[in-house]
C-alpha cells in the first residue's frame, strides 16, 4: 500500500507488462478510503532513471513523475499535476 497524491491509501490490484523486469510497467491501482479506481504507467529511461504517468478516475486527475533512484532503498520523485508540483521521497523497505 502506498499514500496516493489525494492523501488517501491506496492499493496496486494488478500489474503487467514487465513490472520488476525493467520494462515498462502497468498497474491497475484502488483508493481504499474513496473507492477510487486509476492506474500507473511507468518506463525507465536508462540508468536510474524513470518516468511515471497515474491517472485517478475519481477526480479525473493526471500525474506525472519523473524519478531518480538514489539508492537500493530511495527513490526521489518530481510529481506534477495540473495544479500542483511536488518533490516526493519513496522509501524501500
Amino acid at each position: 500500500m502506498r499514500q496516493g497524491a489525494s492523501g488517501g491509501i491506496s492499493n496496486a490490484v494488478c500489474s503487467t507488462a514487465g513490472s520488476g523486469t525493467g520494462g515498462t510497467g502497468l498497474a491497475g491501482v484502488y483508493d481504499l478510503r474513496h473507492n477510487n479506481v486509476g492506474f500507473e504507467l511507468s518506463q525507465p529511461l536508462g540508468g536510474k532513471w524513470q518516468l511515471r504517468y497515474a491517472y485517478r478516475s475519481r477526480d479525473q486527475e493526471n500525474e506525472y513523475g519523473l524519478r531518480y533512484r538514489l539508492h537500493d532503498f530511495l527513490t526521489v520523485e518530481y510529481a506534477m499535476d495540473r495544479h500542483n508540483g511536488w518533490l516526493r521521497f519513496i522509501g524501500y523497505f
